[in-house]
């Protein structure tokens, strides 16, 4: 009889070690889980932050140039796909601007000019990144840039 309280008592402590681990394992899950979301959205979040850095840059740059056009051409690391009308600068995955038509572009930006009259630009700077046709972040802007110069 002693026998058989001992097996008992000891498959009992088994079927809680069993329950423990199984407990453990499904929290641990959850909890990679949880970090491996976090870790995407830090990453989203600080490429929407570079591209905002970025559009801003270029669009007070242009709206301090006397002439958009001239800077946008003479801009270091700019692409002119369309000139007059589509301008693009590439940047690495660390967000660096490139020089050159490098292989390792990550994010584009792209200056698209819409028209205008009169002096006056509207223009659009877009950001895209590596993995959609949609870009991370969209700015418009207006340019008071009259012939000959600015006022």
């Amino acid at each position: 009889m002693e026998k058989r309280g001992a097996s008992s008592k000891s498959s009992l402590f088994l079927m809680e070690m069993i329950i423990a681990i199984l407990f453990l394992t499904v929290a641990a899950a959850v909890c990679m889980r949880l970090f491996v979301q976090a870790h995407v959205t830090g990453e989203a979040s600080e490429n929407l932050t570079r591209a905002v850095m970025a559009a801003q840059s270029v669009t007070e740059n242009l709206k301090a140039a006397e002439e958009p056009e001239a800077w946008l051409t003479g801009a270091a690391g700019v692409r002119p796909l369309h000139p007059g009308e589509l301008w693009e600068f590439g940047y690495d995955p660390d967000w660096r601007l490139l020089t050159e038509n490098e292989a390792a572009t990550a994010y584009w930006l792209r200056v698209r000019r819409l028209g205008g009259e009169n002096g006056l630009w509207l223009a659009e700077t877009a950001v895209y990144g590596p993995d959609s046709p949609e870009p991370i972040f969209f700015l418009p802007c207006a340019i008071y840039a009259p012939e000959g110069g600015a006022p």
